[in-house]
């Protein structure tokens, strides 16, 4: 029977490998890489594109790792930016040291323009569990180990008054994943979770979740009323999140856990924007904002988000999905008989994606 041991891989999104607990590990090395890449189109076509990219260990780079790819065109108020880190993690401290980092924004006042962008992190930790480390355990036996993700950052979707109000083909994706490789074997995916943000018709904004992320702790906020120049603000909130995963090992194998943080956005023309804020300094994006809307709507959507992160105020998505509607009401509009229906059809839902649409 595998023997319960706790190890505190954190990795945040900010994705970061940091060993404490009590449990600790031989670490027999660690890789981590960045990539940052742009695309401008007109329509269907690509007009013009950016890519930057860096890995460690390589002997021109040093740590921190940091890329940012950019795009602006100032005839049409449009442009973005994507940017990553990946910081030592043999320097870092405290529960959460933030080793990854990501900011992207996209903006498209001009008619025609628009962005697609991404960026991401990863870092490949390999280790060894020995005896001593896991209470004692024969070399070959299989333990069960529990790791630990760190989440903390925000994903907004924006547009301006007087602009487009349909926002479909605008979305910002938020994906993470911790895969256990052992040589000789296939890799083994321990912990999955992605956030998706997508724009439809009327300024409608939904969210699905998928895999392992936590409704209970994943918020949506109308922050609109915070800016006269914005139609729509919505910012989708993981505030500090501490998650954890479980897997197994053999006791005195070495064998590698890979975590890759990513962010993926489209924006689209005529006035709407996405962004993202993972764990890292904010100007980058605040820059790119001011470019296409005013110097204060800027400042007041990057200080909106930063705030929901501290502070959320929006509802979880799992309040939104679990609360009831009114009996009195469902009865009165289609009878006892439908409502029983209904409650029979909600114990359907699918187990692993979960979506909430709303239009404000």
């Amino acid at each position: 029977m595998p023997i319960q041991r706790s190890l505190a891989l954190t990795a945040a999104v900010l994705v970061t490998a940091w060993f404490a607990s009590g449990a600790s590990a031989e670490i027999i090395s660690y890789a981590g890489s960045v990539s940052a890449q742009m695309k401008e189109l007109n329509g269907a076509s690509v007009t013009n594109t950016a890519l930057q990219e860096k890995r460690y260990p390589d002997p021109n780079e040093t740590l921190p790792l940091q890329v940012i790819a950019r795009l602006f065109s100032d005839a049409e108020r449009s442009g973005g930016s994507a940017a990553a880190q990946f910081a030592d993690p043999q320097t870092v401290s405290g529960d959460n040291p933030e080793e990854f980092a990501i900011n992207l924004a996209l903006d498209s006042i001009g008619p025609t323009l628009l962005y697609q962008a991404s960026a991401s992190a990863q870092e490949l930790r390999t280790i060894r569990f020995s005896p001593a480390e896991v209470g004692g355990a024969a070399d070959g036996q299989v333990v069960s180990l529990r790791g630990r993700l760190f989440l903390d950052g925000a994903l907004s979707m924006f547009s301006s008054k007087g602009g487009i109000t349909d926002l479909s083909g605008a979305s910002v994706t938020l994906k993470v994943t911790v895969v256990k490789e052992v040589t000789g074997q296939a890799a083994q995916t321990v912990f999955f979770g992605a956030l998706n943000v997508t724009g439809g018709a009327d300024n409608e904004v939904s969210v699905t979740a998928e895999g392992d992320l936590p409704l209970k702790h994943i918020f949506d906020a109308n922050l609109a009323a915070l800016d006269p120049q914005l139609e729509v603000f919505r910012v989708f909130v993981l505030p500090a999140v501490t998650l954890d995963y479980t897997y197994e090992a053999t006791v005195g194998q070495q064998f590698a856990l890979r975590v890759t943080v990513a962010v993926g956005a489209a924006n689209i023309p005529g006035g709407m924007g996405v962004a993202a804020i993972l764990g890292t300094p904010v100007q980058t994006l605040q820059d790119i904002i001011a470019r296409t809307q005013s110097a204060a709507t800027a400042k007041n959507i990057v200080d909106g988000m930063l705030k929901e992160r501290s502070e959320p105020s929006g509802r979880s998505l799992y309040e939104q999905q679990n609360t009831p509607p009114s009996l009195f009401n469902l009865c009165g509009l289609l009878g006892f008989e439908s409502l029983l229906m209904i409650v029979g059809l909600v114990g359907l839902r699918r187990r692993y994606v979960r979506r909430v649409a709303s239009s404000e």
